[in-house]
């Protein structure tokens, strides 16, 4: 007889949820694929799968709304995040603490090293990626950590059909499902 340890059941409890909310995005998904075939061509593989190498374009018609997207995505990324300009500056929450010459100096140092580690990351490419499925799809998932390896900031936009969202009873996103392949090897790593 086989002992089913507590991961086990855990195991077996998350997957039927994941499956629960996949069925719950049914139609959501395949809205989401007609959206792609006819504006994000290159995430169209939502609810169909396409080969490796396989022209991704064939369904689109007409490319304006391909290039409408990538401008404004363009558009919006220049306007938010000038490259090389600081484009939020970090202050402490009470006020009176931003008075303090001290704290007043920190704090702008703070700013300037975060503004360098995300300007030397790959944070303007993959926001751009994310303000791409935001116009199409308007919604999107961008993930970051802090690479030990590397010492820096690492993030990644994930394609709209890798990732479902639960959102609890104030319409907040408090959950997140990504579904990732990995070969064996980067499993293991």
């Amino acid at each position: 007889m086989v002992k089913v340890v507590e991961e086990d059941k855990r195991a077996v409890t998350l997957l039927a949820l994941y499956d629960q909310v996949k069925n719950d995005a049914v139609n959501f998904r395949t809205l989401y694929q007609d959206v792609a075939n006819l504006v994000h061509p290159r995430m169209n593989q939502i609810t169909t799968l396409t080969t490796q190498g396989e022209d991704k374009y064939t369904q689109l018609a007409d490319p304006v709304a391909v290039e409408a997207n990538s401008e404004m995505a363009s558009g919006l990324s220049q306007n938010l995040i000038p490259l090389g300009q600081p484009f939020f500056i970090i202050q402490a929450s009470m006020k009176e603490l931003n008075e303090i010459d001290r704290v007043s100096r920190y704090m702008s140092y703070i700013t300037d090293v975060t503004h360098e580690k995300l300007f030397i990351s790959n944070f303007a490419t993959q926001f751009n990626e994310t303000l791409l499925s935001l116009g199409s799809f308007g919604t999107s998932c961008i993930f970051s950590e802090f690479d030990i390896e590397t010492g820096g900031l690492n993030f990644r936009d994930y394609d709209i059909g890798s990732f479902y969202i639960e959102e609890n009873a104030k319409r907040r996103v408090n959950t997140v499902w990504l579904s990732m392949e990995f070969t064996a090897k980067q499993a293991n790593d």
